[in-house]
């Protein structure tokens, strides 16, 4: 019964982002990367785990830029392919304009960057900031991804090593819904803040 609501919820979040003029999501975006970039969690945070958006998604590159530019540490998902597990590795700004298009038509870090080994020493005592994607939220930090688990499972994996990290949710104003039935079962991770130009 959840999957056929999930499902459901992902037909309506579509629709309502195909039907936003694109002047609409243009303002959007950048008033979205205005937000996350004076949120006091980017601003304290050391690595900064980020997405490349598809074409329906926020536009959250010139953030991507601006953390670059503070000197951040920047990495980007890479599927692995056949499977629904991705990596991190890292980018600089220069880089961000030479990505290559991967698996479901995402621009991905090039196989010769470095990968994020999570477990190491070297991230136990950074603060991490990561934006993620999805087709709908709520503002309680609920969020409904494309149905395939990559983030779920991803955090999933660190929030065992109690790592600190904060998961910021990003989305169009039309991709927030109400708390009441929406689907969220005991495998979706929820976000500690959703990031939206309207509220």
């Amino acid at each position: 019964m959840d999957e056929i609501i999930k499902k459901e919820y992902r037909k309506n979040a579509r629709k309502k982002i195909i039907e936003m003029p694109e002047s609409r999501k243009i303002i959007e975006s950048k008033n979205l990367c205005s937000l996350l970039k004076n949120n006091p969690s980017f601003l304290q945070s050391d690595l900064i785990l980020a997405f490349m958006p598809l074409n329906d998604e926020i536009n959250t590159l010139p953030f991507i830029e601006y953390a670059s530019e503070c000197e951040k540490k920047i990495a980007l998902p890479r599927i692995t392919p056949g499977t629904n597990l991705m990596d991190f590795f890292t980018v600089t700004k220069q880089e961000l304009t030479t990505l290559a298009e991967g698996s479901y038509g995402i621009k991905e870090p090039d196989k010769k960057s470095s990968k994020i080994n999570f477990s190491s020493n070297e991230y136990s005592e950074k603060k991490i900031f990561i934006i993620v994607p999805g087709l709908a939220f709520t503002k309680s930090g609920k969020r409904l991804g494309r149905g395939k688990g990559f983030y779920d499972r991803f955090l999933s994996t660190l929030t065992t090593l109690n790592l600190n990290i904060y998961k910021a949710g990003v989305c169009f104003s039309c991709q927030i819904f109400d708390d009441e039935d929406f689907p969220f079962t005991e495998n979706d991770i929820k976000m500690d803040s959703v990031f939206c130009s309207f509220f």
